[in-house]
């Protein structure tokens, strides 16, 4: 009787044991419960047409399709019910959870509970993925450029998208009036805050802003899809003319995320309704960046970055920050890198005019300056630093003649610096019997050095900007040549012109041959005839 009995007993703890798999198993087996989920209360949706993919700081909502009360509850992937058991009424929606920084990713647990029995929804939490971060990889210069190029790591990621910042991000963006109107707006958003500023315009204008974000649903069988999600959104902002100023708190219907939002801008003007659409992206520290002041490198596809920047512009807008942006696993986010100012521009200008020298040529040199890391154009010194401080020589020549030599320090990174010398302007033409000779060749050189062509433009006349220095310029046509010394002092313009007039010298010199010729050919003639009559008359 005693085995008996612990026979059974065992029997009967087994299946209490196994009683939970078995309501899973049944569980995964039934139809899909008739709740929906969401994101927010305007957007949920039978979970038969899919699951929401939900990230930390989203909230789960939840509507029930039943005609009688059910039980929910929500619980980890380690199990842990962080829901005490909700009852729900018929057609009821609210919000049943908030995951914050602190939850687990992974599937987490709905547990739906109808007179029907028990039922399992997998709900997805994926944390942010900050893992495609672009290694830099090198740089190199070529004219006025500088070419830099980053690696991305291997990655699932999608709809990547690369933009670089400059000094500072633009937080706003403005826009002109459609419709033929005059006036102009900008919109800048900072934390949930929008503030419109619209100015110069005729006549009364109306706008609202609203954010649109994309959003991911698990399909099932590892599908998923995508819709654009109204996220929040403004009152309506009135003005008369001329304009001013106003601020409207932006309205959230679903939890900001961070990534890329679509900003949609609706104005309302005496010709219509009209929708301006604009990119922002919100960081990490709840700021926001317009995308439409970075320049943007769309839709990256090779495993390499590759960057180009006009070392001629403001160094303010060189690139210091590169945002790449993407979806892993039906989540949006992005990750920030430094780009190293590796980079300097030495801009070599006159004084007092601040002009590019002409026909200048320079050359740089530092301790350890390799020949690849530095290029001379138009004036300009461009040189790899690696962001530090550098002292360069420059020497300034013009026909192989060094006429100046500068030691400039570079300092820190994204360095830009302008460097003064004196120089003055130098105009030669070239004349022939009073006209201008358009196509004469022109060469000028310092004293003792070797010539330098100078095109001439506009034709008939060649400029040069020049370091102080006795120049000779030398001007040929149609083999007639001629040359002059000129002064060329700082900021004076010289001229000279030099006269290419055939001269006529050899055709009077065969004129005055001829002449003589002939002359003594008529004295002969004549002591000829005299001799014969003294003859004749004795």
């Amino acid at each position: 009787m005693k085995s008996s009995f612990a026979c059974m007993l065992c029997i009967t703890l087994l299946a209490v044991a196994f009683l939970p798999v078995a309501q899973v198993i049944q569980a995964a087996s039934a139809p899909a419960p008739q709740i929906g989920l969401g994101f927010g209360p305007s957007d949920v949706q039978p979970v038969s047409s899919g699951t929401p993919i939900y990230t930390q700081g989203d909230t789960v909502w939840v509507e029930s399709y039943y005609n009688a009360t059910i039980d929910v509850e929500l619980a980890s992937p380690n199990g842990i019910v962080v829901t005490p058991i909700t009852v729900v009424e018929p057609g009821q929606l609210f919000d049943l959870y908030q995951f914050s920084a602190n939850d687990t990713s992974g599937t987490w647990r709905l547990a739906v509970t109808t007179s029907a029995g028990l039922t399992i929804v997998p709900v997805n939490l994926v944390a942010p993925d900050t893992s495609l971060v672009p290694a830099f990889a090198g740089d190199r210069l070529s004219g006025n450029r500088v070419n830099q190029t980053f690696d991305l790591p291997a990655t699932n990621a999608y709809n990547i998208e690369v933009c670089t910042l400059g000094e500072s991000a633009q937080h706003e963006v403005g826009f002109g009036l459609l419709g033929g109107l005059n006036g102009t707006i900008e919109v800048a958003i900072t934390g949930y805050t929008a503030t419109f500023t619209v100015l110069g315009i005729p006549s009364p204008v109306s706008l609202w802003v609203e954010l649109h974000s994309e959003y991911s649903y698990d399909l099932g069988g590892g599908g998923t899809a995508s819709q654009n999600l109204l996220v929040a959104s403004t009152q309506v902002a009135s003005f008369s003319p001329p304009g001013g100023n106003q601020s409207a708190f932006l309205n959230p219907v679903i939890p900001l995320r961070l990534g890329r939002f679509d900003v949609r801008v609706f104005v309302r003007t005496s010709a219509g309704l009209a929708l301006h659409d604009f990119q922002f992206l919100r960081t990490a520290d709840g700021s926001w960046t317009s995308l439409a002041g970075c320049t943007s490198i769309a839709g990256v596809s090779s495993k390499v970055i590759s960057l180009s920047t006009d070392l001629d512009s403001a160094n303010s807008t060189w690139p210091r920050q590169l945002l790449t942006m993407y979806s892993v696993a039906g989540q949006e986010s992005y990750t920030e890198t430094k780009v190293p100012g590796t980079e300097a521009a030495i801009h070599v200008r006159d004084f007092p005019d601040g002009k590019q020298l002409s026909g200048v040529s320079i050359t740089a040199s530092a301790p350890g300056l390799q020949s690849t890391e530095w290029v001379s154009y138009n004036s300009s010194v461009y040189v790899i630093t690696n962001g530090r401080q550098t002292t360069l020589s420059l020497d300034l020549s013009f026909s192989g003649v060094i006429a100046e030599a500068l030691n400039v320090t570079i300092q820190g990174t994204y360095a830009s610096k302008t460097v003064s010398v004196p120089a003055g302007t130098l105009v030669a033409s070239t004349t022939s019997q009073g006209s201008i000779l358009r196509n004469a060749t022109i060469t000028v050189a310092p004293s003792g050095s070797s010539p330098t062509t100078v095109k001439q433009s506009p034709p008939g006349s060649a400029s040069l900007l020049l370091p102080p220095d006795n120049y000779t310029v030398s001007a040929s046509y149609s083999g007639a040549t001629a040359d002059k010394v000129v002064s060329v002092t700082a900021g004076h313009i010289s001229t000279v012109a030099i006269d290419l007039t055939q001269e006529s010298v050899p055709v009077l010199t065969y004129l005055l041959v001829a002449a003589g010729v002939a002359g003594v050919v008529a004295n002969i003639f004549i002591w000829r005839q005299y001799l014969e009559r003294r003859k004749v008359y004795g």
